[in-house]
């Protein structure tokens, strides 16, 4: 499955073309010249025999058969063709020996480069050898459909035997419609039903499509064509693989996105709307791809590749096409680690804006269609409005925004940021050791108190470093979390599931084994997530935790909070509730309504006893009420704060925060009219305030991201390297020698904030000898406080109060600094520095 190729040239081959040739000249047999024109052997002239041998004498001149019959061959060509002694009689002598037929004015040009490219391509085509390769090598679909059937076909399971009756049609057995589709797909039948599978879509402008097709302008979603100056004259084409059925113009078909769950869909035939995720098309076009251009078809059959066009609106990046309805349907290629891997590689983060507000639709339109284009490309609004581009890498945006200007959004004149860099806030505790995180450092930190405004709610709390190993892992598992929580009952993802408490567990054997006091580490945080977990975040998954083991007087645990508990200790979702208990001994401590209410009842009269008794459900029910409104503000706090850190407001990472005591007034009354609004949004306020305050006591941190750097470099050109990774504050992993050679490769870490601009800069320096590839790495701990302030003894005589240098080279405070500036935030700085002195510039007369 080798050819060998000249891209510049235009040639290739394969070494079964020149056995073939070999033994049509020389009468040898051409099994046997497959098996040995590559490799250690070699051609006896004298016997005419091929001998095998691993090693050859010192000074032989003995040749590999692959050298002698075949690249001696080639260079004897190149020689007569473009050497320094040809003629336009020697390549008429080559054309003529080889039985060629190249047109006279290309063997006589007077550009040697042009002969010999009009040669070559003709004696070693590079389609023959391509075509030659896939159809000895490549299976069939018939049989490529079951070898990848894994892929393919995501479900090993069985659904439910359920009755679904789906958009009017007669009710059908889901198990028989999913058999009947995983068969038709493994077999890859031209019957139906139609399964087919968008993998991207693919930029065209109107030059590329033949006179055989219809008019674009025609299609769906493409009516900017005639818009006047300026429009875009690019249409995406959607890359379909379809593995069952025919797909015919004029068929309507049913598009599934990546988020299409047909286990959460239950019978629609009441309702003409479809379920989320679901859209209806009709088929208007179809192309067959010919090299650069397109060519209309009538019909694409099972195991073929072809093009859609006018799926613009319905398909974001791949998508499912099916004839089978919602809620019989099963998605293809349901591959999310694929997207989550393309999500770790985007490094260059910029934002675009028009430089005239007229052109703000047309810009948002080109950014949409260049993140479906691009499979490894992001597109998205945050949260302060602005449109960002992120991309794998500078080359990569320098195409993007070429792409953008040129064929997306033509005529549009934007403007692009410097790049963005995303950074977290963490807190460190009393150790100051990132891994050693465990219930000790629990115990050392100091706890938070915070009160709503009306005085009604106070609550309690440590604010504690999470274990950077445990963190990074929720990290990783962000996107997939938040799938599996809102997942409905797919085998899938209870396959899913399973496989991330597995992992979980992995992690926690890994560090329990790389740490001395491991144990009590994994101990601790362990119990913790199977007892007190609550909720993580940001965005419902992600490296933060919020624990609390307070016995609270609720009738239900908060779904969400079941549903997580579900997921990482494997429980029954429904059973996992928080007790209701009457008055616990912390709910006594903490003063719950339990306790008030027992101690008016014990003062009170005969008569007024009775009354309480009368009114002792509708007591309840309100208290119940109160505590299920102060949960919610807390979990929706909890979410909040890990958005927006007390630093510059960028997301937390690694911080776990724990509820230590809830005390609610007994004398509060949740019918009345509250001054100060609802009880929710007091809450949230006091929460996120009090876990703000915790930070700043538990020694608040910067992280920034990393980027991993490998460069191959000569040992000349270290020198070079190694001061420009200094520079920019790089972090040297590993230098090893490649066996064989002079050359060095040299592994490091180096900040992305300080990344931009180093190929080009890396390439000057070392005189283009060093070409690094770079890989988002992670995030890394700025170790310096930026709070820092000379306090001890040591730091007073060393530095004196007013001596401003040291705190203003703090590398943290410098980053949160610039942060908050671009926020548009307060910065906390002077201006001015001892303004009433004066100084007198001496000027020479």
């Amino acid at each position: 499955n080798v050819v060998f190729a000249s891209a510049i040239d235009g040639w290739a081959f394969r070494v079964e073309q020149f056995a073939d040739i070999i033994a049509e000249k020389f009468g040898m047999r051409r099994e046997v010249l497959q098996k040995t024109l590559w490799g250690d052997y070699y051609l006896n002239l004298k016997t005419k025999k091929i001998e095998h041998a691993k090693k050859t004498a010192v000074g032989s001149k003995r040749k590999p058969m692959f050298v002698q019959l075949v690249l001696e061959n080639i260079w004897n060509a190149y020689e007569a063709v473009a050497g320094s002694e040809s003629t336009a009689e020697k390549r008429q002598k080559v054309v003529e020996k080889m039985k060629l037929e190249v047109p006279a004015r290309d063997v006589t040009h007077r550009d040697s480069r042009h002969a010999l490219q009009a040669i070559m391509s003709a004696w070693l085509p590079v389609s023959q050898a391509i075509f030659d390769a896939v159809i000895e090598n490549v299976p069939s679909p018939q049989d490529a459909q079951k070898l990848r059937a894994a892929v393919v076909w995501p479900h090993p399971h069985d659904p439910a035997d359920v009755q679904i009756s789906a958009c009017g049609a007669p009710a059908v057995s889901r198990r028989d419609s999913f058999q009947l589709q995983r068969d038709a797909v493994l077999e890859c039948t031209a019957d139906p039903p139609v399964m087919g599978y968008i993998s991207k879509m693919v930029p065209l402008d109107e030059d590329q499509f033949q006179a055989s097709a219809v008019s674009v302008a025609e299609q769906p979603g493409s009516e900017e064509t005639d818009s006047g100056e300026g429009a875009s004259r690019t249409h995406l084409v959607a890359v379909t693989r379809v593995y069952s059925g025919a797909i015919r113009p004029g068929d309507e078909v049913y598009i599934y996105g990546p988020k299409y769950n047909p286990l959460s869909i239950g019978n629609t035939s009441e309702s003409e709307e479809l379920p989320p995720h679901c859209k209806k098309a009709q088929i208007k076009k179809l192309f067959m791809f010919m090299g650069r251009d397109v060519e209309e078809v009538d019909c694409a059959s099972s195991g073929h590749i072809c093009g859609i066009l006018g799926l613009d609106d319905l398909v974001l990046k791949t998508a499912t096409v099916s004839s089978v309805p919602p809620g019989l349907c099963f998605p293809l290629h349901q591959n999310t680690e694929y997207s989550d891997a393309i999500a770790s590689s985007l490094v260059v983060h910029v934002a675009v804006s028009p430089s005239r507000k007229e052109g703000i639709d047309k810009l948002k339109e080109g950014l949409k269609k260049l993140n479906q284009s691009d499979p490894a490309l992001e597109t998205y609004v945050n949260s302060h409005g602005q449109h960002i581009i992120a991309a794998t890498g500078e080359l990569h945006l320098e195409r993007c925004l070429r792409d953008l200007k040129e064929k997306f959004a033509p005529g549009v004149d934007f403007m692009t940021s410097p790049p963005i860099v995303a950074y977290r806030e963490t807190v460190i505790g009393k150790s100051g050791n990132p891994e050693k995180r465990d219930g000790a450092v629990y115990n050392k930190c100091k706890i938070t108190e915070g009160q709503t405004a009306n005085g009604a709610c106070m609550f309690r709390l440590k604010v504690v470093p999470l274990p950077m190993r445990l963190a990074k892992f929720l990290d990783s598992y962000s996107r997939k979390g938040r799938r599996l929580l809102a997942a409905e009952g797919m085998t899938s993802d209870e396959d899913e599931k399973t496989r991330f408490r597995q992992e979980l567990a992995a992690a926690f054997e890994s560090y329990e084994e790389s740490l001395v006091d491991g144990e009590q580490i994994v101990k601790f945080w362990r119990e913790k997530l199977r007892d007190d977990l609550w909720a993580l975040g940001p965005s419902q998954f992600g490296p933060n935790a919020l624990f609390c083991g307070l016995s609270l007087p609720l009738d239900e645990t908060p779904l969400t909070v079941r549903k997580l508990k579900a997921l990482v200790s494997g429980g029954d979702a429904v059973a996992e509730e928080i007790s209701n208990v009457g008055v616990s001994s912390t709910t006594q401590e903490s003063g719950v309504l339990e306790a008030g209410a027992k101690e008016t009842g014990d003062e009170a009269g005969p008569d007024e006893a009775g009354g309480a008794a009368t009114a002792g459900p509708a007591a309840e029910n309100e208290k119940i009420a109160v505590w299920s409104q102060m949960i919610r503000g807390i979990l929706t706090a909890f979410q909040l704060v890990t958005t927006a850190g007390p630093l510059c407001e960028e997301p937390l990472h690694a911080v776990a925060v724990f509820i230590e005591e809830i005390t609610v007034d007994p004398a509060y009354e949740p019918g009345s009219s509250d001054p100060f609004g609802n009880l929710a949004g007091q809450v949230i306020n006091s929460f996120k305030d009090a876990v703000r305050a915790g930070m700043l006591e538990g020694g608040p941190r910067l992280m920034e991201p990393t980027i991993s750097v490998s460069v191959q470099a000569s040992m000349e050109s270290l020198s070079g390297l190694y001061a420009l990774l200094g520079k920019r504050r790089g972090k040297i992993l590993r230098e090893e020698l490649i066996e064989g050679t002079s050359f060095f490769v040299v592994d490091a870490i180096v900040p992305t904030s300080e990344s931009f601009g180093l190929f080009q800069v890396l390439r000057k320096q070392t005189s283009g000898e060093a070409a690094p590839t770079m890989q988002i790495s992670d995030w890394d701990l700025v170790v310096q406080n930026p709070f820092w302030k000379p306090e001890t003894q040591e730091e007073l005589e060393d530095l004196a109060k007013d001596d401003l240098t040291k705190i203003n080279n703090n590398l943290a405070r410098k980053l949160i600094l610039s942060i908050r500036r671009k926020k548009g935030l307060k910065v906390d700085e002077k201006i001015v520095d001892k303004a009433d002195k004066q100084r007198t510039l001496h000027r020479k007369k």
